[in-house]
Protein backbone atom coordinates (compact mmCIF):
# COMPACT_ATOMS: atom_id res chain seq x y z
CA UNK A 1 0.00 0.00 0.00
CA UNK A 2 1.32 3.17 -0.77
CA UNK A 3 -0.05 6.92 -0.18
CA UNK A 4 0.87 10.03 -2.36
CA UNK A 5 0.15 13.30 -1.07
CA UNK A 6 -2.03 15.78 -3.66
CA UNK A 7 0.75 18.55 -3.38
CA UNK A 8 3.32 15.52 -5.10
CA UNK A 9 0.85 15.29 -7.95
CA UNK A 10 2.49 17.49 -10.99
CA UNK A 11 0.60 15.72 -14.06
CA UNK A 12 -2.61 13.94 -14.39
CA UNK A 13 -3.07 11.95 -17.27
CA UNK A 14 -6.38 9.97 -18.64
CA UNK A 15 -6.83 7.13 -21.72
CA UNK A 16 -10.47 6.72 -22.63
CA UNK A 17 -11.93 3.29 -22.40
CA UNK A 18 -12.96 1.97 -25.66
CA UNK A 19 -16.35 1.97 -25.12
CA UNK A 20 -18.78 4.77 -24.68
CA UNK A 21 -19.65 6.54 -21.79
CA UNK A 22 -17.41 8.13 -19.44
CA UNK A 23 -14.97 5.54 -18.16
CA UNK A 24 -10.99 4.86 -18.17
CA UNK A 25 -8.62 2.75 -19.70
CA UNK A 26 -5.82 3.91 -17.91
CA UNK A 27 -5.01 6.84 -15.17
CA UNK A 28 -1.23 8.17 -14.93
CA UNK A 29 0.06 10.61 -12.38
CA UNK A 30 3.39 11.81 -12.49
CA UNK A 31 5.03 13.14 -9.22
CA UNK A 32 7.33 15.48 -8.41
CA UNK A 33 10.68 14.06 -9.14
CA UNK A 34 9.43 12.68 -12.47
CA UNK A 35 8.41 9.35 -10.92
CA UNK A 36 5.49 8.19 -12.71
CA UNK A 37 2.92 5.56 -11.64
CA UNK A 38 0.30 4.15 -14.02
CA UNK A 39 -3.54 2.32 -12.58
CA UNK A 40 -5.09 0.23 -15.25
CA UNK A 41 -9.04 -0.57 -15.45
CA UNK A 42 -7.69 -3.60 -14.02
CA UNK A 43 -8.62 -1.93 -10.42
CA UNK A 44 -11.83 -1.52 -9.28
CA UNK A 45 -13.78 1.13 -10.37
CA UNK A 46 -10.46 3.68 -11.91
CA UNK A 47 -13.36 6.26 -12.68
CA UNK A 48 -14.37 6.49 -9.13
CA UNK A 49 -10.56 7.20 -8.29
CA UNK A 50 -9.66 9.01 -11.39
CA UNK A 51 -12.64 11.54 -10.14
CA UNK A 52 -11.08 11.77 -6.68
CA UNK A 53 -7.39 12.34 -7.97
CA UNK A 54 -8.64 15.24 -9.81
CA UNK A 55 -10.62 16.97 -6.94
CA UNK A 56 -7.91 16.06 -4.43
CA UNK A 57 -4.87 17.48 -6.98
CA UNK A 58 -6.55 20.06 -9.70
CA UNK A 59 -7.28 22.80 -7.27
CA UNK A 60 -3.64 23.19 -6.10
CA UNK A 61 -2.46 22.31 -9.70
CA UNK A 62 -4.46 25.12 -10.83
CA UNK A 63 -3.01 27.55 -8.08
CA UNK A 64 0.58 26.35 -9.36
CA UNK A 65 -0.60 27.49 -12.82
CA UNK A 66 -1.82 30.83 -11.56
CA UNK A 67 1.41 32.07 -10.36
CA UNK A 68 3.50 30.85 -12.81
CA UNK A 69 1.36 32.59 -15.39
CA UNK A 70 0.86 35.40 -12.97
CA UNK A 71 4.86 35.88 -13.19
CA UNK A 72 4.74 35.60 -17.08
CA UNK A 73 5.98 32.10 -17.35
CA UNK A 74 4.60 30.23 -20.15
CA UNK A 75 2.54 27.41 -18.91
CA UNK A 76 2.99 23.79 -20.67
CA UNK A 77 0.57 21.36 -21.36
CA UNK A 78 2.29 18.66 -23.57
CA UNK A 79 2.25 19.84 -26.95
CA UNK A 80 -0.11 22.96 -25.78
CA UNK A 81 1.76 25.85 -24.65
CA UNK A 82 -0.20 28.98 -23.03
CA UNK A 83 1.67 31.96 -22.98
CA UNK A 84 0.95 35.44 -21.82
CA UNK A 85 -0.37 36.42 -25.61
CA UNK A 86 -1.86 33.09 -26.59
CA UNK A 87 -2.27 29.09 -27.37
CA UNK A 88 0.40 27.69 -28.92
CA UNK A 89 0.61 24.02 -30.35
CA UNK A 90 3.49 23.73 -32.71
CA UNK A 91 3.84 26.78 -35.29
CA UNK A 92 0.09 27.92 -34.70
CA UNK A 93 -1.49 30.69 -32.62
CA UNK A 94 -4.56 31.81 -31.49
CA UNK A 95 -4.29 35.52 -29.47
CA UNK A 96 -5.88 35.14 -26.34
CA UNK A 97 -7.99 37.69 -27.39
CA UNK A 98 -9.37 35.73 -30.64
CA UNK A 99 -10.35 32.08 -29.33
CA UNK A 100 -13.67 31.49 -29.93
CA UNK A 101 -14.19 28.25 -28.85
CA UNK A 102 -12.16 25.19 -26.76
CA UNK A 103 -13.84 21.90 -26.31
CA UNK A 104 -13.18 18.62 -25.86
CA UNK A 105 -14.66 15.55 -27.53
CA UNK A 106 -14.13 12.63 -29.40
CA UNK A 107 -10.81 12.17 -27.80
CA UNK A 108 -9.76 16.02 -29.26
CA UNK A 109 -8.93 19.14 -27.93
CA UNK A 110 -9.93 21.82 -30.20
CA UNK A 111 -9.53 25.32 -30.33
CA UNK A 112 -11.16 27.94 -33.02
CA UNK A 113 -10.43 31.35 -33.70
CA UNK A 114 -12.83 34.05 -34.86
CA UNK A 115 -10.54 35.27 -36.91
CA UNK A 116 -11.64 34.93 -40.77
CA UNK A 117 -8.66 31.98 -42.12
CA UNK A 118 -7.54 32.09 -38.55
CA UNK A 119 -6.05 28.70 -37.03
CA UNK A 120 -7.74 25.96 -35.26
CA UNK A 121 -5.95 23.91 -33.38
CA UNK A 122 -6.42 20.27 -32.56
CA UNK A 123 -4.47 17.75 -30.22
CA UNK A 124 -5.28 14.52 -28.99
CA UNK A 125 -6.66 14.90 -25.23
CA UNK A 126 -3.88 11.92 -23.88
CA UNK A 127 -1.23 14.42 -24.84
CA UNK A 128 -2.28 17.21 -22.92
CA UNK A 129 -1.77 16.37 -18.81
CA UNK A 130 -3.87 18.14 -16.34
CA UNK A 131 -6.69 18.76 -19.78
CA UNK A 132 -9.12 19.87 -17.47
CA UNK A 133 -6.96 22.55 -15.95
CA UNK A 134 -5.51 23.90 -19.35
CA UNK A 135 -9.49 23.88 -20.36
CA UNK A 136 -10.49 26.19 -17.52
CA UNK A 137 -7.48 28.41 -17.60
CA UNK A 138 -8.22 28.90 -21.77
CA UNK A 139 -11.79 29.50 -21.42
CA UNK A 140 -10.39 32.75 -18.96
CA UNK A 141 -7.92 34.09 -20.31
CA UNK A 142 -10.12 33.90 -23.76
CA UNK A 143 -13.11 34.61 -22.26
CA UNK A 144 -14.92 31.50 -23.71
CA UNK A 145 -18.06 30.36 -22.16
Amino acid sequence: EEWIAWPDIREIRTWPARQPGPTFAALELRMIGGRRLRLTRSLADLGALVQHVKQGAYPLLQEIYRAKFNRGEELDFGQLRLTPDGVQAGRKTIQWGHVQAVEVQAGQLTLASDEPAGPRIRVAAVRIPNIDVCVQIIRLLGQVP
